[in-house]
């Protein structure tokens, strides 16, 4: 099931910048204009467990979609 209001950030492993995003009504979040790297994805949400996926490597117009799975 979809979960809205999901804090998403994609943090950037050599500068440690974080890009954040929240989730939609649908469940769905778009963060852009990731420069190549790579990233660490974290989601946290009240009631859930945090979700992170490591190693996120991203280089040149990448359009990556990275499902998060809520427990």
């Amino acid at each position: 099931a979809a979960v809205p209001n999901v804090q998403v950030e994609a943090r950037d492993v050599a500068t440690n910048y974080v890009h954040r995003a929240t989730t939609n009504e649908q469940g769905q979040y778009t963060i852009g204009n990731l420069r190549d790297g790579t990233y660490v994805l974290r989601a946290r949400a009240a009631g859930f467990q945090d979700y992170q996926v490591e190693g996120i490597e991203l280089t040149g117009l990448d359009n990556r979609r990275i499902d998060i799975a809520m427990k």
